[in-house]
């Protein structure tokens, strides 16, 4: 069930929607290191939604991700219960490219401002709201699981994005997308920034 903000840039019927579109790090589990990797990922994610069993909570639904590394999109899949499909992605510090069967999806960036941190830029509030969220990728709400983000550290810039996207490469339920975004100095911008995190073994959402 959806639960949605009352943003004053969200028009009126409508729900937002988060996109990560990104490259991670040194990714794996604390011992051995030796396992840690490096790939490119993107989540289509759907936030504040309140499960129709345990009303009190509100959940992040995870709901597309593609990951150019077939280990890693397997893991999410048999581990986390992930939507995670192994794809063609490339990312430079302008674009973002994602190919998967006949589909593309296709964001470019043109930076706003300098960098800064949260109180630079108040406005990612809202997607620090998000990301403290539990999530989960089964809608049948088999696990969840939470991020954990080193926020003192952050670093933030803003971005204005131009994207499209081809039916099918999100989900049948959307058409073909072509939408542009201004930077994090506005409510639900675009922003680019680097963070420290760590992530939960998967448990019961209850």
């Amino acid at each position: 069930m959806l639960d949605t903000p009352s943003f004053s840039s969200l028009p009126p019927g409508t729900h937002p929607v988060v996109m990560e579109m990104g490259y991670e790090m040194n990714c794996g589990p604390e011992w051995p290191t030796i396992l840690d990797k490096n790939f490119t990922e993107y989540k289509f994610e759907i936030p504040y939604i309140r499960p129709k069993n345990n009303p009190q909570k509100i959940l992040n639904y995870k709901s597309v991700i593609y990951v150019d590394d077939k280990l890693e999109s397997f893991g999410s899949r048999e581990v986390y219960g992930l939507n995670a499909s192994y794809a063609t992605m490339n990312m430079s510090t302008s674009s973002y490219v994602i190919k998967f069967d006949q589909f593309t999806f296709q964001a470019l960036f043109q930076v706003d401002g300098p960098w800064g941190n949260m109180t630079t830029y108040p406005y990612f509030k809202v997607y620090q709201e998000i990301m403290n969220m539990s999530w989960f990728g089964d809608p049948k709400l088999s696990s969840c699981a939470e991020h954990h983000y080193d926020y003192d550290n952050i670093r933030i810039r803003p971005s204005n994005m131009t994207l499209s996207a081809q039916r099918g490469i999100l989900s049948t339920f959307f058409p073909n997308i072509s939408m542009s975004t201004p930077g994090v100095q506005t409510e639900l911008g675009t922003t680019e920034l680097y963070v420290k995190f760590t992530m939960s073994t998967p448990h019961s959402c209850d």
